[in-house]
């Protein structure tokens, strides 16, 4: 298990640290910058609010996003498991026809 090094990340102008291990450095300031897009956009919409108020309003709108996406992979696995079961079964119906007609 690799220790922890701090990674500076800035989010709003302002910088944080934040240790993580080496390898999930690339992933920690992608997040971050990720974290940073949704601020600007809300607070480029005008209103005056303070950055606790435009904090909480990008993690609701990240962890939104990640609900859906969530919602439509686990639809897509679910439809694709579906695909192939039904593969399989056309499978072992051939199969299983193939041998009834060499026993004949």
């Amino acid at each position: 298990m690799s220790s922890s090094i701090p990674v500076s990340v800035t989010v709003l102008q302002k910088e944080y640290k934040i240790a993580c291990p080496p390898e999930e450095h690339a992933a920690l300031i992608e997040s971050a910058a990720l974290v940073d897009q949704k601020m600007r956009e809300i607070q480029s919409q005008g209103k005056s609010i303070g950055q606790d108020r435009i904090a909480i309003m990008a993690a609701i709108n990240l962890t939104y996003e990640l609900l859906q996406s969530k919602s439509t992979r686990e639809q897509a696995e679910s439809l694709l498991s579906s695909r192939v079961n039904r593969l399989k079964d056309r499978v072992e119906s051939a199969l299983f026809n193939g041998r009834q007609l060499e026993l004949e």
